[in-house]
């Protein structure tokens, strides 16, 4: 049974929509901003408790996370299901016969690796009394987008 609806997503969207496209009706700039914020806050409340930190520990040269580097660190993440391999230093392989550019051409395996051990979703000081809210604070914001496409579908 074909599909025969005409979708109204909204007049900003593409006539020939890319899967980005798609994942940005759901993913918007508000909850990229949410996981910057909330890598770097987790990440700078490591380093001020660095009684803990190695000598070696990438927090000591910890850069904040930036929109545009968190978009990429999505992608790659995302990527990592479609490409599946059995370690994630694998991604960064320069074998000639395994290699995937895409990672390394995007972010080095070593700035990869230091945004995944600090990615958050929630302010951890606030919501130690309710465990879900910092494993669901997202869900939230992509709740909402789904909604407004919803009642976009609907008019």
């Amino acid at each position: 049974m074909p599909f025969d609806r005409v979708l109204n997503v909204g007049e900003d969207f593409p006539e020939n929509p890319q899967p980005l496209d798609f994942f940005r009706l759901f993913v918007g700039d508000e909850m990229i901003d949410l996981l910057v914020e909330q890598t770097n806050h987790y990440a700078q409340q490591k380093i001020d408790a660095g009684n803990y930190l190695k000598t070696h520990s990438r927090l000591h040269s910890w850069l904040p996370v930036t929109l545009d580097e968190m978009k990429v660190f999505l992608s790659l993440v995302i990527t990592t299901g479609l490409v599946i391999k059995p370690t994630i230093e694998e991604y960064w392989s320069q074998d000639e016969i395994t290699s995937t550019p895409f990672f390394t051409k995007n972010m080095s395996l070593v700035r990869f690796q230091a945004i995944l051990s600090n990615f958050y979703l929630a302010d951890n000081t606030r919501a130690n009394a309710y465990f879900l809210h910092r494993k669901f604070a997202g869900v939230s914001l992509s709740h909402h987008e789904f909604r407004k496409l919803l009642v976009r579908q609907l008019i």
